[in-house]
């Protein structure tokens, strides 16, 4: 016996309330609220966001401290041969 697509999508209409209504009666410490679900990615979203921006914020400021330490030893090392004194 086989069933049609549009007999499939009745039953599943019809089972899917009453599968998800006795889970949360059997698993009601373990159900999860879908909107609380829902917003805790979006909170891990953009922590996620943040701690891409915090990198990107430190690589930029340690690169330019380099930069800056190159170029101070760089003229630092030139004192000598230049004849000031």
């Amino acid at each position: 016996m086989s069933l049609s697509q549009e007999e499939i999508e009745k039953i599943a209409t019809e089972l899917a309330p009453m599968l998800v209504s006795q889970v949360r009666k059997d698993h009601h410490d373990f159900w999860i609220d879908p909107e609380i679900h829902y917003k805790d990615h979006l909170d891990i979203r953009n922590w996620i966001d943040n701690l891409n921006s915090a990198q990107k914020i430190f690589w930029t400021g340690f690169l330019g401290f380099v930069v800056i330490g190159m170029i101070t030893l760089a003229a630092v090392g030139m004192i000598p041969k230049l004849k000031f004194w």
